[in-house]
């Protein structure tokens, strides 16, 4: 766990919940609200470099396709197909990607889909056709596809009277991605080529992937699998930091 409390000093009133003895996540979240610098801002991070390195990943075939079409001698059929590569896998990836999600939790699914993004964009740089950069344009589409996940993991983690901005915050750094691309582009195209470029473009999601470990489960979706021990292990990082307290003994996550 990146972060630490140390001690329990006192920053609000311990959390109560009148009596009750089952609470559901969204129910300790309102409570104990939202504290900047801690575990929440940390996932508000990750989910930020996250979706912005993603969106830099589709912008980047925009940029590199005429050097691409060039280098290799393709046709406009062949440099179409080359640009449908990473669209096909997003879409395969939404459906794929939303299933495991379901089904394994959010955190795998958010590190599996920043891995392919990364390997995915690194072999790029090193593909030695069209049919390689293809089939590495697609695995990069497959992890976009998830682009949802990290998104779902805040949301959750949000209180109601800043979820929305939190989230919009989280959207906007798509747009961050791309401008970022664009800009790092113009410096890196010509001079270097569209293979450093690859690779460049391919470090931001290797940070989320890293960072991504450091992230606790969903308690919402621990909680929805019957798993609420673990679901109240998570809830209590937050708790802590943002009250100086645990949950109350005797509580139950459901």
């Amino acid at each position: 766990m990146p972060f630490k409390v140390a001690g329990h000093r006192e920053r609000n009133p311990r959390v109560q919940f009148g009596g009750q003895v089952k609470v559901s996540p969204e129910d300790v979240i309102e409570k104990v609200g939202w504290r900047s610098g801690g575990y929440q801002q940390f996932l508000l991070l990750v989910t930020c470099i996250t979706i912005a390195s993603e969106a830099a990943e589709v912008a980047l075939l925009s940029l590199i396709l005429p050097h691409v079409k060039n280098e290799f001698n393709l046709t406009n059929w062949e440099t179409d197909k080359v640009a449908m590569s990473i669209f096909a896998g997003q879409m395969f990836g939404c459906f794929v990607m939303g299933a495991l999600a379901d089904s394994f939790g959010r955190k795998p699914c958010s590190i599996i889909a920043s891995a392919l993004v990364a390997v995915g964009g690194y072999a790029s740089a090193l593909a030695d056709s069209t049919t390689a950069l293809m089939i590495c344009r697609f695995a990069v589409g497959l992890g976009v596809g998830a682009a949802f996940v990290p998104v779902d993991m805040l949301a959750e983690a949000c209180p109601d009277h800043v979820r929305t901005t939190r989230t919009q915050l989280a959207n906007l750094s798509f747009s961050a991605g791309v401008v970022a691309i664009t800009v790092v582009g113009a410096v890196i195209l010509e001079p270097w080529g569209w293979r450093l470029l690859a690779f460049v473009a391919a470090v931001p999601p290797t940070l989320a992937l890293l960072m991504a470990f450091y992230l606790d489960e969903s308690p919402t979706w621990l909680a929805d699998v019957g798993r609420g021990s673990e679901a109240k292990r998570a809830l209590d990082r937050i708790c802590v930091e943002n009250t100086g307290y645990p949950l109350p003994e005797g509580i139950q996550i459901v």
